[in-house]
């Protein structure tokens, strides 16, 4: 049977995504447009810092059968031999390579589906948080997320809440990264996967197959239904996938990238722009009312009773107080937009003492009873407490 290669628009065309039961199987190149380096780049980043460090390094010190056509396949052996003094350090590199990350365009609209649809469960080998992070932030499900083997029998494919399984663990849980981690599955994650492909089709997704875990599981297990591999132009895949696909009675798909794929999936989903705007728009005006609503709140009523040098500016924003001249602009800002700061230099400016009194009618509570407002305005401050106390 020769190998079946077919297009985004044929594979869209009969993609159901209230009546299908698909899942989605993410690696490091669905990361890429996320600002966040793929297996290949990081292989790179190694062989350099091994070469910089020591100018005789070759492949060989690797593996005999690492070359430069074929250095790529090697990533979590580079990983263990760059690393190989301090695995520790390896970890902070993974942090610090993904900390700048954050879900893409492509990632909204996968969380989009996972929240909407039957389209529920994503399988990846990355350690990276985008799809939990595009969930909370573009939608109100409350996903699952299962970052360590321990917990794979928790994976319900039957659940009607979206779920991140991560093969490889969180970031933060040690993730496996180099070649003694990454030869084989976990035990666990077979069985999980076992009872997912009984019911779902995988779609692939930026997944290079240099691991022995998810890779060696596929090329073990009895022959699936049928998959899809979309695979980015123009690096067609090597043959070790071709022969993966072609095994699994499955489908190769071209596509430009993530992001763009997912755009191309909004239409069989029914996603359109003003809807999806709509969406993301009210969700963080509504964040944002309860945070204002509660920080007015909190601000009037409890600072009071905190120790005042101890308080921080409470201000909504940041504002401009240096054009405020006048008894009544400076109310107009009111004791939650100014500073301590602000309150002192206005005193200080006042052109007279009536002016003066003025101001230390509107000077907040928590800022009245600091110990530098007393210092400088003390006997005003006792009249005012006098006043309020009769």
């Amino acid at each position: 049977m020769s190998l079946v290669e077919i297009s985004l628009a044929e594979f869209l065309a009969d993609f159901e995504p209230l009546e299908d039961n698909y899942c989605f199987i993410l690696g490091a190149g669905a990361s890429k447009q996320s600002k966040i380096p793929t297996g290949q780049e990081m292989v790179e980043t190694w062989i350099h810092d091994l070469r910089k460090r020591d100018p005789a390094f070759s492949y060989a010190d690797i593996s005999p059968d690492m070359s430069e056509e074929n250095r790529y396949e090697f990533y979590a052996q580079v990983y263990a031999y760059r690393f190989r003094q301090d695995y520790r350090k390896g970890y902070r590199f993974l942090q610090r390579a993904l900390k700048n990350g954050a879900p893409g365009f492509g990632h909204s609209v996968l969380a989009h589906m996972m929240a909407h649809t039957k389209q529920r469960l994503v399988i990846t080998t990355n350690f990276d948080t985008l799809v939990e992070d595009a969930l909370s932030q573009y939608t109100r499900a409350k996903p699952l997320i299962i970052e360590h083997e321990a917990l794979a029998g928790f994976l319900d494919t039957g659940s009607e809440r979206p779920t991140v399984a991560k093969l490889h663990r969180g970031l933060l849980l040690e993730p496996f990264n180099d070649t003694k981690e990454t030869a084989t599955l976990h035990e666990s994650w077979r069985k999980a996967l076992n009872r997912v492909f009984l019911s779902r089709t995988p779609l692939f997704f930026g997944y290079g197959g240099n691991d022995g875990s998810l890779m060696g599981y596929l090329e073990e297990i009895e022959p699936l239904r049928c998959l899809y591999w979309f695979y980015y132009r123009p690096d067609r895949p090597g043959a070790r996938i071709r022969a993966l696909v072609d095994r699994h009675n499955g489908c190769l798909v071209p596509i430009d990238g993530f992001n763009e794929a997912m755009f191309q999936f909004c239409l069989p989903c029914g996603y359109h722009y003003d809807g999806i705007h709509a969406a993301i728009v009210a969700k963080n005006e509504e964040r944002l009312k309860a945070f204002e609503t509660e920080w007015k709140k909190l601000s009037n009523s409890l600072v009071s009773t905190a120790a005042p040098d101890a308080l921080p500016s409470f201000g909504m924003q940041q504002v401009d107080t240096t054009h405020l001249l006048s008894v009544r602009d400076i109310a107009q800002v009111g004791p939650i937009n100014a500073s301590k700061q602000d309150w002192l230099r206005w005193l200080e400016d006042a052109e007279d003492t009536d002016k003066r009194s003025q101001l230390l009618n509107l000077v907040p509570n928590h800022y009245r009873g600091s110990t530098e407002f007393i210092r400088r305005y003390g006997d005003a401050h006792k009249v005012r407490l006098d006043k309020s106390e009769s």
